[in-house]
């Protein structure tokens, strides 16, 4: 018996147990104004309905679980794709990669490629859309002495003129905006 809580005599509670495990749940707490509350069929229809929202909250749980486990999946796939993408651009095991051809321009190109990558250099590579820049830039990578390292792709277009300009080139203190020190062009 508890007092009312509208402060009008007392009230029948009974406590039921909502557990989804033995740590984890709630009490469910049915009461009436009764004194003979509750009687067993009320005891036994309010156990009939914890046990069927325990059902209902393991169902939950176990849908849940599976959409954990689902997008786990699909990031599991993703970082291993990634990962054959990713190793398969750092060793490739032909030389020259996608190059192909015995003209006497790719020759040559072969040749300065040859030249160029055991060095330290900066290397601009110059070329309308489409005529296989970024193939040389592999193929230089690939012969240098950094080819266990990550080649790393930058889209020069996307760069303001000026700023590409000044990260070649160089600069002067105060020649634009931000620039706050000498720098000389090229890498560091």
């Amino acid at each position: 018996m508890a007092p009312h809580p509208a402060g009008e005599g007392t009230v029948s509670i009974t406590y039921l147990w909502l557990g989804l495990d033995k740590t984890r749940g709630w009490v469910v707490a049915a009461g009436s104004a009764r004194p003979d509350f509750p009687n067993d069929i009320e005891r036994l229809l309010l156990k009939t309905a914890v046990n069927q929202a325990v059902i209902e909250l393991q169902g939950m749980e176990v849908l849940a679980g599976r959409e954990r486990l689902a997008e786990s999946e699909r990031l599991k796939d993703r970082l291993h794709a990634e990962n054959i993408y990713l190793h398969q651009e750092l060793s490739c095991d032909q030389r020259w990669g996608e190059i192909v051809g015995r003209c006497s321009a790719l020759k040559e190109i072969r040749r300065l490629v040859e030249q160029v990558a055991p060095t330290n250099a900066t290397v601009l590579i110059l070329g309308e859309t489409g005529t296989g820049k970024e193939l040389i830039a592999r193929a230089i990578h690939r012969l240098s002495g950094r080819k266990e390292r990550a080649l790393v792709k930058l889209n020069c277009a996307a760069i303001p003129t000026g700023l590409l300009e000044a990260e070649l080139l160089g600069h002067e203190k105060g020649a634009f905006t931000g620039a706050i020190a000498q720098r000389i062009g090229g890498h560091q």
